[in-house]
């Protein structure tokens, strides 16, 4: 549970000690850059908390369906592509998670979404799941078993 010192602590680590004390404390409301940056974290937190659940409904249907059929996988690649460039570069800029949180569940849900494609349709290729957890066992001629199932 948050108490009111930890909020308070969070206000300060998002909004800064001069915005924080303004606003809160001050109370003076009508600081137009500290309005503004305020109104900017919440609209930024926002968009990240709802990119955490727009595409669960198509992934819930997937799943439920057993089918990924009308799913296109070369839309769904061409979209994880540019989040995982924005991701990638946003993170190694340092930059604040409420500008590209966003691009991560992007990122994660069409990698989802993609391996449900090659599940459902593709039954009878190698999926990508199946590279991501047995791909590195099987990977030298040494780790090749039965196990592995690689030939």
């Amino acid at each position: 549970l948050l108490t009111l010192f930890s909020m308070a602590s969070l206000l300060v680590s998002v909004l800064g000690e001069r915005c924080h004390t303004r606003l809160f404390v001050d109370g003076h409301f009508t600081d137009g850059e500290c309005l503004s940056l305020l109104l900017s974290k919440i609209i930024g937190y926002a968009v990240v908390a709802g990119s955490m659940f727009f595409k669960v409904p198509q992934v819930q249907k997937i799943v439920s369906k057993r089918s990924a059929r009308g799913v296109s996988l070369l839309s769904t690649v061409l979209e994880a592509y540019p989040a995982l460039t924005v991701f990638a570069f946003s993170l190694r800029r340092g930059y604040p998670l409420n500008t590209f949180g966003d691009s991560f569940f992007v990122l994660l849900f069409d990698l989802i979404i993609i391996m449900l494609i090659y599940r459902y349709e593709y039954p009878n290729r190698v999926s990508v799941s199946y590279l991501i957890t047995a791909g590195p066992r099987c990977g030298s001629p040494a780790k090749r078993t039965s196990v592995c199932h690689c030939s």
